[in-house]
Parts: structure tokens; sequence; C-alpha cells
């Protein structure tokens, strides 16, 4: 992927769309009660109170202290893209007439994806049919980030997904933008944007002036996309043997992973037009 060029993407949810019936959930966890923890508590705060009325001027020199050891770590461990390491994490909706789409200002990616027309079916212990929210790429596990190549940082780059994004949505609500400055006076910037009556998401990256913060050594950047599928058919075996990765090369026809283990496709230096991780009957892909 070229740092220097704008991208333009389009996410496509609930394709080959039929019917839907699912896997009932795992039996809900049974809540751990809280022990009572008062004497502990209390005796660390005496111990705390004292310690504070014994040395208060070495308490409050060392607050200034840790505040530049912490920003001085900071600085080291992502390097250019420092400004955007620290905030809050702040959740945005984005919807049309057919979906719903919950986004993360953390990592600037999408949280889930809600279909408004489509309804997972579950069981009860006793067997009875329930309809909730059909949703795709709502585990907690999932990833969708961009590594970024950078110099003089101990792992050798920095990921997109810990980096806290400034947000900025549309007046008219159907596009938001998310992004990350840099101290070198460039920024990466993604964009999300939604059509009337579409399951299509125009996502678009734009880098301007990033290169300066990346190492000049390394060519491109690596996206890691990371999608745990949830069990959306009662009959989840069946449905296993449906749920695999597709792509589709510049040059070829589309092929897909048998993924029947932990399998692999290399495919070093090949041009891909799209990607999508798919279940029996609904699908989230990365397009060109």
């Amino acid at each position: 992927m070229d740092r220097n060029t704008i991208i333009g993407f389009v996410l496509i949810f609930a394709i080959l769309i039929v019917w839907q019936t699912t896997m009932a959930p795992d039996p809900a966890e049974i809540a751990q009660q809280e022990q009572s923890l008062d004497s502990l508590r209390q005796a660390g705060k005496l111990r705390a109170d004292s310690l504070a009325a014994l040395q208060p001027a070495e308490q409050q020199a060392a607050a200034p202290v840790d505040s530049a050891g912490a920003s001085s770590q900071i600085a080291q461990a992502y390097g250019p893209f420092s400004p955007a390491a620290r905030g809050e994490e702040q959740f945005f909706t984005l919807e049309n007439e057919v979906m719903r789409m919950l986004l993360s200002s953390k990592g600037g990616r999408i949280v889930e994806v809600e279909l408004k027309h489509h309804y997972k079916v579950i069981l009860d212990s006793l067997h009875k049919e329930h309809k909730i929210p059909l949703k795709l790429l709502e585990d907690k596990k999932n990833r969708f980030e961009y590594l970024f190549p950078v110099a003089n940082v101990p792992t050798g780059s920095v990921s997109s997904a810990d980096l806290y994004f400034e947000a900025s949505k549309s007046g008219d609500g159907k596009s938001i933008t998310f992004r990350a400055p840099t101290t070198t006076g460039g920024y990466f910037e993604q964009k999300y944007s939604l059509q009337p009556e579409s399951y299509g998401v125009l996502y678009q990256l734009n880098m301007p002036g990033l290169s300066n913060a990346l190492d000049r050594n390394s060519e491109n950047l690596v996206l890691r996309w990371v999608d745990y599928l949830d069990k959306l058919e009662l009959n989840h075996k069946y449905e296993r043997n449906y749920s695999t990765i597709y792509y589709k090369p510049a040059s070829d026809d589309y092929d897909y992973c048998s993924c029947t283990s932990d399998d692999e496709e290399v495919l070093d230096g090949t041009e891909v037009e799209w990607v999508a991780h798919s279940n029996q009957f609904f699908a989230s892909a990365l397009m060109t």
C-alpha cells in the first residue's frame, strides 16, 4: 500500500442474505460475588494518611517528575505518533435505512455493524426461539489496524489501534473523519461515509506528510484485519463448513482459504482487488 496516496475502499456488509437463524448463545456465566474488603481498605487508607502527613513535600515534588517520565516513555514508544498516544475513547454512530454502524475514536475503526432488517434467532433453555439484532464485526477480539514502520521505537512499528483519533462528523451525520496527527506536521486520516439504502461504506485514507514520520527504509504500510465470525445459524457445524476468507487477485478469478484448521495463504507481491470474511449467508468485505 503506497503511503503517499489517497486510497478508497468500499466495505460491503450483508451479501447473499436469505434467512437468519442462529446458534443458541453459550449459557450465561455465573456472576462472581465480591468479598468484603472494608477492613483492608481502611488499613490502607490509614497507612496512606500517615505517609502523607510525614512526607507531603516529597509527594508533591514527585508529581511533575512522574508526568515528565510518562511523556518521555510515550515519546520513546510512539515516536512521531506520540500526540495521538493519549486520549479518551469515544464512540460514534453512522446509520442509514438498512444498517447502523458503531465506530470508536481509538483506532478510528468500526466496532460493530447492526443490520436493521435481519435478525439472529437464538434458543433459550426451553428451546424457544427469540429474535435478536444481527451484528457483524462485533467481536471484542477483532483487530483492524495499520502498522506504521517507525525507526527508533522498540517494536519497529506503531499500531493505529493504539492511537486516539480526533473525530469530526459531517453535518448530515452520514460521514465521519478520524485523524491522528504527528509531530512532523503530517497526519493519518480515515473517513467513513454512508449512502442511502446501501450496505456499502465508502472508506477513504488520506496521509499528507505522513512519509516524514515513517521509516524511509520501509516501502509499505501493513494492514492487519482479524475478524472472529459469529455463529449466525442454528446448525453451526454446517455453517462452519461455509465460513471462510474469500479474496480476488487482480489478474485471476476469486479464490478462498479452505480454513479447516490454521491454514495460511501467502500472496507475496500479488495485487488483490478485494478480501472478505464470510459466514454462510453474510460477509464483510474490503474492496479497492
